[in-house]
């Protein structure tokens, strides 16, 4: 038998407003967005290790290489070797040697294969550089 004397409004049962369900789902949304947009840290997640530091090095080395050919798009490297100095891996830039053979036309249009050495350095936001010398 319902009670003659209730108020819903003397009860809170009767509220106007967003709600509690509404404004957990707000909270949710802004964490799901935030984590996406990767909380504003744009090198989240860049390890210096071996691996990286490998893979950057040769990246940036090999294009340092092509910068001083005459048909870059031509290039193809092979025997690559990289020394990452282990004095660097206690520092946030990690330095490294690369020495590979490059394949590539001349101005002649010919294929010729020259050897090269670059120094690379890598820094903890995985910034990495290059300077390459061909070898005649």
């Amino acid at each position: 038998m319902p009670d003659e004397n209730f108020d819903p409004a003397a009860s809170g049962k009767d509220r106007k407003g967003p709600g509690c369900l509404a404004a957990v789902s707000l909270i949710v949304i802004i964490i799901v967005v935030f984590a996406s947009c990767g909380g504003g840290d744009k090198h989240r997640g860049y390890e210096l290790s071996d691996f990286n530091v490998e893979l950057d090095s040769k990246s940036v080395c090999e294009d340092a290489v092509r910068n001083q050919l005459n048909a870059p798009s031509t290039a193809k490297f092979s025997h690559e070797k990289v020394s990452i100095n282990a004095e660097s891996k206690s520092t946030d830039v990690w330095k490294a040697n690369v020495t590979g053979v490059v394949e590539a036309e001349n101005q002649l249009g010919g294929r010729v294969s020259r050897a090269w050495a670059c120094s690379a350095t890598v820094d903890s936001h995985g910034q990495a550089k290059g300077d390459a010398t061909l070898v005649e």
